[in-house]
C-alpha cells in the first residue's frame, strides 16, 4: 500500500510596497517557492517582497526581492538594482526573480555537496 507524500508548505511571507496586497499574485509566488523544495535543498523558510516603483508613463515597474534561508544559509536575489530585471508586469518580475532564486539555490546545494564529498 502507497502513502500519500507529505506535503509540508514552506513558511512564507510577502510583502508589498507601494503597491496592494494581491492574493493572485501571493499564490504564484507561494507555488514558485513551494517548487524550490525540488532542487533538492531543504527550505526553511522565504521572504518575498514586490515593489512598485511611482507610476510614469507606462505605468509601474515591479522589483521583486527573495530571500530564502536553507541549512546552508541565506539566498538572496534582487532584481531591483538590474533594469533589465524591472517589469512593468509585476507577475513576469516575479517569474524572473524565482527563475533565478532557483538557480542560487542549485549553487548552493552543488557547493555544499562538493565540500562535503573534499573532507570525506
Amino acid at each position: 500500500m502507497q502513502q500519500p507524500e507529505a506535503t509540508a508548505k514552506v513558511p512564507l511571507q510577502v510583502t508589498y510596497r507601494g503597491m496592494s496586497r494581491s492574493e493572485a499574485l501571493e499564490e504564484k509566488i507561494a507555488e514558485r517557492i513551494d517548487k524550490l523544495t525540488k532542487t533538492g535543498e531543504r527550505i526553511l523558510d522565504a521572504h518575498v517582497s514586490v515593489e512598485a516603483s511611482q507610476p510614469h508613463a507606462s505605468g509601474h515597474v515591479f522589483a521583486v526581492h527573495a530571500v530564502v534561508r536553507t541549512p546552508h544559509g541565506e539566498v538572496v536575489v534582487s532584481n531591483d538594482k538590474d533594469p533589465k530585471g524591472n517589469h512593468e508586469d509585476a507577475y513576469v518580475a516575479v517569474r524572473d526573480a524565482m527563475d533565478s532564486l532557483h538557480r542560487r539555490i542549485q549553487e548552493v546545494r552543488e557547493k555544499a555537496i562538493e565540500r562535503r564529498h573534499g573532507q570525506a
